[in-house]
């Protein structure tokens, strides 16, 4: 599956991606995954070559998610949680498919609350720059995955950082995760510096200049 991916993205020109892939057969020592039967698996969903181009040429970085959990991951990445983070939730998938981020995981629309902050997001689907993608505010085992992806390719994001801030001064970035529940703490905002993800609960960050949202770009069409 993977080695066929590969050479896909090679023929495309996509040389960032195909060493992503590169890197997850190295991860497995070289063993590649069969293709299960299309219908015992949720199809992995691309961007058309329109959309890549334009993605390319704004900045951003494509990545190839494959159903990690955040159990896989964080056994590569340091978790700080405010408490231990339910089973249930550690074995929920990320996104099956591609998914875009501007190349430095540029946080913005602080001083908001979620809902003024999701309408900024719709703001930005309304205007036609890509064909078949739209934003959204991600998972935050997509998130993980992203920050794992970028390290182990050399080029790290470095999420919750705006254009003018300082790694040291990084603020937390908002997911729709609730590891421990809707009765519980949560949605859980994140920061990621030095190859350490520290969860925090929006309640004491909300509408400050500390919370902001770092959109995602997934795929629509099939």
């Amino acid at each position: 599956m993977f080695a066929r991916l590969e050479q896909g993205l090679q023929r495309e020109g996509d040389v960032s991606s195909a060493k992503q892939v590169q890197e997850i057969l190295r991860q497995r020592g070289g063993v590649d995954i069969p293709i299960p039967r299309r219908e015992a698996i949720e199809p992995a969903r691309l961007f058309s070559m329109e959309d890549r181009k334009t993605l390319i040429k704004r900045g951003y970085d494509i990545y190839y998610l494959t159903s990690q959990t955040l159990k896989d991951i964080t056994s590569r990445i340091k978790l700080v949680a405010p408490s231990a983070i339910p089973i249930p939730f550690q074995e929920q998938p990320t996104r099956n498919g591609e998914v875009a981020i501007d190349r430095l995981g540029i946080t913005r629309y602080t001083n908001l609350t979620l809902p003024e902050q999701q309408h900024k997001i719709d703001e930005l689907n309304n205007i036609p720059i890509f064909k078949q993608a739209q934003f959204v505010i991600g998972e935050l085992v997509d998130y993980l995955a992203l920050a794992d992806l970028s390290q182990r390719i050399g080029r790290p994001i470095s999420f919750g950082r705006t254009y003018e801030q300082s790694l040291k001064d990084s603020m937390y970035v908002r997911t729709q995760s609730y590891p421990w529940g809707k009765d519980g703490v949560g949605p859980v905002a994140f920061r990621f510096i030095d190859a350490s993800l520290t969860l925090v609960d929006v309640k004491a960050l909300d509408c400050s200049p500390a919370l902001g949202v770092a959109p995602i770009l997934i795929p629509t069409g099939q």
